[in-house]
């Protein structure tokens, strides 16, 4: 995992990826993050928006490097930030979060065979640990990794 700190239109943005080379050349991935508690409880992944994300061509991105690479395998892991949820609560939302990505994902042409696992980590694993809450949305990502070997 590889991190990078942008200025992007005035704001420092922080962004990781994951990069593999391959027959088609290097295979970066940007994480998809929402809008704090999206998608929201009893709402189903497939009435997800692409609107819900801080950057929604992140997720294009995403999608066009699996049509791209057929044979990439990809595990998908959703955040929660303790600003937006508590204990069982935030999983839940990682946990949606994950598997609208899936959904959206599948239901744009991915190959369900390309991804292993979907998983919500919710508190667990933060980002951003601080107080400034123009960074808390780092927490709300949605993190795709490709599987080892699968390149």
């Amino acid at each position: 995992m590889r991190m990078a700190l942008a200025v992007v239109q005035g704001v420092f943005c922080l962004f990781f990826w994951a990069g593999h080379g391959s027959a088609s050349g290097l295979i970066d991935f940007r994480n998809s993050c929402f809008s704090q508690g999206q998608p929201q409880a009893g709402i189903e992944e497939k009435s997800f928006a692409s609107s819900q994300l801080k950057d929604p061509s992140s997720l294009e991105e995403i999608l066009n490097t699996l049509m791209r690479v057929s044979s990439l395998k990809v595990s998908i892991s959703g955040n929660a930030d303790p600003s937006e949820c508590i204990g069982d609560e935030c999983i839940e939302l990682s946990r949606r979060r994950a598997n609208a990505i899936y959904t959206w994902l599948v239901a744009n042409g991915v190959s369900k065979s390309q991804i292993v696992e979907t998983s919500g980590a919710g508190t667990a694993q933060p980002v951003y640990s601080g107080t400034i809450e123009e960074w808390h949305w780092t927490n709300r990502c949605v993190f795709v990794t490709p599987v080892d070997g699968s390149y």
